[in-house]
């Protein structure tokens, strides 16, 4: 699985962004519409969370566009070795962990699982301080020894969750 996800990865670095983007929006069709995998759960998900505020036609483009937006965030790690994955990460309001830092302590930096917070880890780590998330295996052993290589190669280092409790108590390790 590890050498396959490698080849897939360097078959999708030689892509444009316009590109991926385009193979993501293909994929998501092929595996929301037709496939309908993790529909059900993304759909009950937004029922949730919007019970009368869009149209099932709406929520349905909302989830479809969601998965979208999982498989271009995918592929930017995927061919993050090709191409850097805080390139086009700002920080905006940078001086108020600057400020922070400068009390020569930890920070905690909260944020939505949105977008590609990967991507978020590593400019924090290439601009402030080494960056820690709280993670969980992904996938197999294959795919989770490739995604770890990644986040080292980019500069984000991870808490392994595991157990209640664990990274909490890591966290608060890190931080002294």
């Amino acid at each position: 699985m590890y050498a396959l996800i490698k080849a897939l990865a360097w078959l999708l670095s030689q892509q444009s962004f316009r590109s991926l983007e385009q193979v993501a929006h293909l994929f998501s069709w092929f595996f929301f519409d037709v496939l309908r995998f993790r529909r059900k759960m993304m759909l009950q998900n937004l029922d949730i969370a919007f019970p009368d505020q869009y149209t099932k036609a709406a929520k349905i483009k909302i989830a479809r566009v969601s998965f979208s937006n999982f498989l271009q965030t995918l592929f930017e790690v995927l061919i993050s070795k090709t191409f850097p994955i805080d390139a086009n990460v700002e920080v905006i309001g940078s001086q108020y962990l600057d400020e922070a830092l400068a009390q020569n302590k930890g920070v905690f930096i909260v944020v939505f699982h949105m977008g590609n917070w990967e991507a978020m880890g590593a400019k924090i780590t290439k601009r402030f301080r080494p960056a820690y998330t709280v993670v969980k295996k992904v996938g197999g052993d294959g795919l989770n020894r490739f995604v770890e290589e990644r986040r080292l190669a980019n500069g984000l280092f991870w808490i392994p969750r595991e157990k209640t409790g664990d990274a909490v108590r890591q966290m608060f390790k890190i931080l002294k």
